[in-house]
C-alpha cells in the first residue's frame, strides 16, 4: 500500500503552495537552478558579480532542505 500521511489526498495545487514542504521544495529548486545557469562559464565570464551574489544565497539551500524534510513524506525508515 502507498503511505501517504493525509486522511484524503490533496490536490496538486494544495502540495506546491499551501504545504512547508511544497513551497520550500520550490524555492530550493529556483535557487539550485539560478546557481546551475550563473555557474555557466559564458555566465560566469560575462556577469561576475550577479555570479557572485546568487552563490550567495547558498547558505538559505540547509534552513530550506531541513524544513523541506521535517514532514518524513517517504514512509516509515525501513533500516
Amino acid at each position: 500500500a502507498l503511505f501517504t500521511p493525509f486522511k484524503t489526498l490533496p490536490t496538486l495545487v494544495e502540495l506546491l503552495f499551501i504545504y512547508c514542504f511544497g513551497w520550500t521544495g520550490i524555492l530550493l529548486l529556483i535557487i539550485m537552478i539560478t546557481v546551475l545557469i550563473t555557474s555557466l562559464e559564458c555566465n560566469r565570464k560575462k556577469r561576475f558579480e550577479l555570479f557572485y551574489y546568487i552563490h550567495m544565497l547558498n547558505f538559505l539551500i540547509y534552513p530550506l532542505g531541513y524544513i523541506h524534510g521535517l514532514y518524513h513524506l517517504v514512509g516509515p525508515q525501513l533500516w
